[in-house]
């Protein structure tokens, strides 16, 4: 993934947002921030999004109830995620809400960035090309991640 890591630590800047590695049960993080995020601190959630992404060929896009995503791209047993970002602005108690829910303790998180539905999308085509070499388009990627409803 060394090859991979200025790709990654680029689309992280342009997301706004953490880019991860998951290989051989350990995290590596592409650009650290020490600020709480599900996919490093919420073990459970991180588990989670690597089941999902199992489970289909396209990489998943994971649309939580605060309509926050998150990406996983699968490569055999090694897998890329990144997040969050949220199409809207999250209002403050709605933010604190949300970070309660995948388990920040105390504090008060920091604004989830706005992002773009075609930008999100467009970012995941370019982490699964570098990561995989595999190419999907933008209607693949919307049909397999019922993204604008609630992901189960």
């Amino acid at each position: 993934m060394e090859k991979s890591r200025y790709q990654f630590e680029r689309l992280s800047l342009l997301l706004r947002t953490s880019i991860y590695c998951y290989a051989d049960g350990k995290l590596e993080e592409y650009r650290p921030n020490a600020a709480f995020n599900p996919i490093r601190d919420n073990q459970t959630f991180r588990e989670k999004l690597i089941a999902l992404a199992r489970e289909q060929e396209v990489p998943l896009l994971y649309q939580d109830s605060w309509q926050v995503i998150y990406t996983c791209i699968r490569d055999g047993e090694s897998f890329i995620l990144s997040g969050p970002v949220s199409m809207e602005t999250i209002g403050s108690v709605e933010l604190r809400r949300y970070y309660r829910e995948y388990g920040m303790r105390s504090g008060s998180g920091r604004q989830i960035p706005a992002v773009p539905l075609a930008l999100v999308i467009a970012v995941a085509q370019m982490m699964t090309k570098e990561f995989t070499g595999k190419e999907y388009s933008d209607q693949e990627f919307l049909q397999a991640n019922r993204l604008g409803k609630e992901s189960e």
